[in-house]
């Protein structure tokens, strides 16, 4: 049996889909599995050793990348003469013979139930070709309980074909120490409050900055805010306010931080705070889980689900109730302690070597 991975994420961004598909693959390659697994990719990656690669080069020309999704990725599936194609983005795959099976993975519904957390054209594409792409799939896999639920309400039809695997995290993740050095050579010394995620309307840093700024006018600590992830879209407002805010040198915008210097940050931070208005999963706070370090998260989505009890929980759009689960766990040590134990087990429930196995499983049942 021959399966697809259509892994264009591993190269052309390096948001959640990217470090998805990351761990989808390396997972897979330590998987005792009969089925032959093909990473089809624009450009060869050289950490893949077990598994088969296809290059499918990818240029920025008018009009190449519509060619190449709708003509010439299904062309080469048919010459590799595959039982089924996984697409991990969502979108697609396009073009195919009947007899090919199709899984397709849905991280969130966000651009369908919240089109304004996104760009015109994505709304658009998505309006345009999910719910035909739900249809023509064998089977669709979220990361969550929540997102499941989601697809089934807005598309009752997925009922029958639709499940949830919980991802795992890196290895890399894991509690660090003599971490000075690291934070030292990105300007941050004192202890801090952390977010990790793209910058971007959704993921509501207005309300973590508006708490942050009402938590130091009531303890006066000298504790900082440390926001690392990609400028996103519609994000040159809040910048431009963070530039002219009064506590502007104490916050530090970090943009993208290597994966490799994550650990650091996420074992040094008093608390990660994840104030998403929607989230399919929530990637930072195993991350954070991992390097004993608990969250604070929305009480919105999929977040309480992975944070389980090793989070608190606050509403999106109340400031106050981030201020006051901000000052609660920075004041109350035998919390901050239950909580760290409970962050270290939790991260336990989550592993990519169970993720690629229950992947298998349903790869074998549909094709078989």
């Amino acid at each position: 049996m021959r399966v697809a991975i259509l892994a264009d994420s591993l190269t052309n961004q390096r948001a959640g889909v990217h470090h998805y598909t990351m761990g989808v693959v390396n997972s897979i390659e330590q998987l005792d599995s009969e089925t032959e697994y093909i990473i089809i990719t624009e450009r060869k990656q050289e950490y893949i050793k077990n598994c088969k690669q296809v290059v499918i080069r990818n240029y920025n020309f008018i009009g190449y990348r519509a060619l190449r999704m709708f003509f010439i990725i299904p062309w080469v599936i048919r010459k590799l003469k595959v039982d089924m194609v996984v697409e991990p983005t969502h979108f697609g795959p396009f073009n195919l013979p009947k007899k090919v099976k199709r899984i397709t993975v849905i991280h969130d519904l966000t651009p369908i139930l919240f089109p304004h957390y996104h760009p015109f054209l994505s709304q658009l594409l998505q309006r345009l070709f999910l719910k035909r792409i739900l249809r023509k799939a064998d089977y669709i896999v979220t990361n969550s309980k929540y997102t499941m639920d989601d697809i089934v309400k807005k598309y009752s039809f997925t009922k029958e074909k639709v499940n949830f695997i919980y991802l795992g995290y890196d290895s890399i993740f894991q509690p660090q120490e003599n971490n000075k050095e690291v934070l030292s050579n990105y300007g941050i010394v004192n202890d801090f409050f952390l977010f990790v995620g793209t910058i971007e309307p959704r993921k509501n840093l207005k309300t973590l900055i508006r708490a942050f700024s009402l938590y130091k006018e009531e303890t006066k600590k000298d504790i900082k805010l440390v926001i690392i992830g990609e400028i996103g879209w519609r994000s040159n407002e809040l910048l431009k306010q963070i530039n002219l805010h009064p506590l502007k040198d104490e916050i530090f915008i970090l943009g993208y931080v290597p994966g490799k210097h994550l650990p650091a940050f996420y074992s040094e931070a008093q608390v990660n705070i994840m104030p998403s208005f929607y989230e399919g999963f929530g990637m930072t706070v195993l991350e954070s889980f991992a390097c004993g370090t608990p969250s604070i998260v929305s009480n919105i989505s999929s977040l309480p689900e992975v944070g389980g009890d090793a989070s608190l929980t606050f509403d999106p759009n109340d400031v106050l109730d981030l201020k006051h689960k901000m000052r609660l766990i920075t004041e109350d040590e035998e919390l901050l302690l239950d909580l760290r134990l409970k962050s270290l087990e939790r991260a336990k429930c989550f592993s990519w070597g169970d993720y690629a196995h229950d992947f298998d499983k349903i790869v074998v049942k549909i094709v078989q």
